[in-house]
């Protein structure tokens, strides 16, 4: 299981959809998932952490696919 964040079993437990269903309706609507690359260093993590499917990529690269629409977990 990648990485959900240690807020994740509180959020569930809530009611509210977790970053795991989050990130599998995104997948459904075809959201691009980037991580980005100096956050991933900074955080001393390696891509291999991440869910399958997501892209590491420099910001250049994020705000070029962004285009103004950023949802951040």
């Amino acid at each position: 299981e990648p990485l959900l964040g240690p807020h994740d079993a509180a959020i569930r437990a809530a009611g509210v959809a977790g970053l795991a269903e989050l990130r599998e309706a995104s997948i459904e609507l075809g959201v691009r998932l980037i991580a980005c690359e100096a956050g991933l260093r900074m955080a001393d993590l390696p891509a291999t952490a991440l869910a399958e499917g997501v892209e590491v990529a420099g910001v250049v690269t994020f705000l070029d696919a962004a285009r103004g629409q950023v949802l951040t977990l």
